[in-house]
């Protein structure tokens, strides 16, 4: 038996082993939601103070078989906590989803995320967005499953993006904590496009520190980096333990010089204040490359500014590209606009990394022939980009931008690209 068939066989067992593990959650999620009706229906029996509420025997009940659970499964009262309102929530509103989940048709992850993605909403809307991602989940893991939820939830939703946006833009801020070794988180709530500016500014800060020689990682340059543009504009750049100064410009006078790079895809209609299109159905919504979607009044005021922004303007009906504008900080060839827009994210099974962030690749190299064309260019990231030249994993395209990826044990997946293509 060669090496090739054993990896083939032994993933071929952890295939079948996943799949069993997805039958026994949606096993567990029918036990822990009928544990819950219990604690409900016999909160007399298993609480006997009898001056205490109905409400409050209930919450005591629900404790005790949580209590119990935790103890018996040597896991935290915490997890089962979790774990039960995700029972009721999967037996209760998402019928679907736990039958595919118990018979191995998605992953316990996936289950999470449609209810995390749907739980909020009305009947009808939850049971077309439950519709929708079943069929999605076929084709990826959790990760990418979560990145098209969000995409879909616009599409299904009756409230228009911008009133649920003003709401939530209400409640913006910026929350510490502080944890052990003297050290502190700081996440702020604010709108996706200036946190996308934000993200792309720090990375190319980074980078640029990099390229000057900085030992220290891209995460502490990105720290440095935010800590400079707030509190130190006299930070200088210097290199590890060594405390040498490198001659470049300190963090926050790199921070002001970059200018941010997103890309920016607009329905054409979107610009014009349209909601719904030619077909009477609403408008997918602008999104924001690698954060998803943005209101339109936000979209509007970035194509503005396009001088920082790569425009893809697509048909309202069809989805594909009616024009591409070039106005990025690096200015990049047509091609390369439309391929972004056409991958999204590195085209390996199952990773989700922005193809911003990723090598442009000739599947076939242009030694042998290949042609600099979309249907022999995808994005991959350095770590698969890696794997295709060092580990012996094949690619190669079909039609509409989908890809197969062929692994060194002759085992086969598919790529979908992030967003629908006429033709390649």
């Amino acid at each position: 038996m060669d090496h090739f068939t054993v990896v083939d066989s032994l993933v071929g067992r952890l295939e079948e082993l996943e799949t069993d593990l997805a039958r026994l959650a949606g096993e567990r999620v029918l036990i822990l939601s009928e544990l819950a009706a219990f604690a409900g229906s016999a909160a007399d029996e298993l609480v006997s103070d009898d001056v205490l509420r109905k409400r409050e025997r209930q919450a005591l009940a629900r404790r005790a078989v949580i209590a119990d659970v935790a103890a018996a499964t040597r896991t935290t009262e915490h997890v089962v906590t979790s774990l039960m309102a995700e029972a009721e929530s999967l037996a209760g509103d998402f019928p679907q989803t736990l039958a595919a989940l118990r018979e191995g048709g998605l992953t316990h992850k996936q289950a999470q995320v449609i209810v995390g993605e749907a739980a909020d909403m009305d009947a009808d809307a939850r049971a077309e967005l439950e519709r929708r991602l079943l069929l999605l989940a076929r084709a990826g893991n959790h990760v990418t499953l979560k990145r098209q939820a969000r995409r879909e939830r616009e599409r299904v939703l009756p409230e228009s993006f911008a009133v649920r946006h003003a709401r939530a833009s209400s409640h913006r801020n910026v929350r510490i904590e502080h944890v052990r070794d003297g050290m502190s988180w700081i996440s702020a709530y604010v709108p996706a496009g200036f946190a996308a500016s934000i993200d792309d500014r720090l990375r190319m800060t980074a980078l640029a520190h990099r390229y000057a020689g900085d030992d220290r990682t891209q995460d502490q340059l990105m720290a440095d980096a935010f800590l400079a543009a707030l509190l130190a504009p006299e930070c200088a750049c210097v290199l590890g333990e060594s405390g040498e100064e490198l001659p470049v410009p300190s963090p926050l006078e790199t921070f002001r010089r970059i200018v941010p790079t997103v890309s920016l895809t607009v329905p054409a209609l979107v610009l014009l204040g349209h909601r719904v299109g030619p077909d009477g159905q609403p408008l997918d919504p602008a999104e924001l490359d690698g954060v998803g979607p943005i209101d339109p009044e936000t979209a509007r005021q970035l194509c503005g500014q396009a001088s920082s922004f790569v425009r893809i303007l697509t048909d309202p009906v069809t989805g594909a590209p009616i024009t591409i504008d070039e106005h990025a900080r690096v200015p990049s060839r047509r091609l390369k606009a439309w391929l972004r827009y056409r991958d999204g994210v590195c085209r390996h099974p199952g990773c989700s990394r922005p193809a911003l962030r990723c090598d442009l690749d000739h599947t076939t190299a242009v030694v042998e022939d290949g042609a600099t064309c979309a249907g022999n260019l995808a994005h991959l990231c350095r770590r698969h980009h890696r794997l295709k030249h060092l580990a012996n994993w094949r690619y190669a395209h079909g039609a509409a931008g989908h890809m197969r990826f062929t692994a060194p044990s002759g085992r086969r997946y598919e790529s979908p690209p992030e967003r629908r293509v006429l033709r390649t």
